[in-house]
C-alpha cells in the first residue's frame, strides 16, 4: 500500500531532533550519505534508538550503506549494530561494478511482519 503521505527530514544537522519529535512513521529511510562520506554518527547506537523510537508498532527502517569487498568484518560489525536495536534484520547487497556494494538493511520494530 502506497502511504498517504510521505514526509521528508533532514537530520544531516540535527542528529537530535530524531529524539524531539512525538510523531510515529509507519517508515523511515536513512541514507546520511553526503557524497562518498558516511557520518560517524549512523555507526553508533544511539542513532538507531532515536529512530525506533519514533517508528510506530509494526514499523521499520531501511538503511542504505555502501562497504567494499575487504570490508567484511566492519560490515559484519554494522549487521549487528542494527540488530543490537530491531528485532528483525535482513541485509540485501546490490551489486556494483566495482569492489564497493551497495547494501541495502532492512529492519522492523516487530517481529511479527505487518501487512503492506
Amino acid at each position: 500500500k502506497v502511504p498517504d503521505s510521505i514526509q521528508e527530514k533532514d537530520s544531516s544537522n540535527r542528529p537530535a531532533g530524531l529524539r524531539k519529535t512525538t510523531e510515529k512513521f509507519d517508515y523511515v529511510i536513512v541514507d546520511l550519505y553526503a557524497g562518498k562520506d558516511f557520518p560517524k554518527e549512523g555507526s553508533e547506537i544511539n542513532f538507531y534508538q532515536n529512530i525506533q523510537n519514533i517508528l510506530s508498532s509494526g514499523g521499520g527502517c531501511v538503511v542504505n550503506r555502501i562497504f567494499s569487498e575487504d570490508e567484511t568484518e566492519s560490515r559484519l560489525d554494522y549487521l549487528d549494530l542494527l540488530k543490537q536495536t530491531f528485532p528483525q534484520v535482513t541485509e540485501q547487497v546490490i551489486p556494483g561494478t566495482t569492489h564497493f556494494k551497495n547494501y541495502l538493511y532492512f529492519t522492523q520494530v516487530s517481529k511479527t511482519p505487518t501487512a503492506v
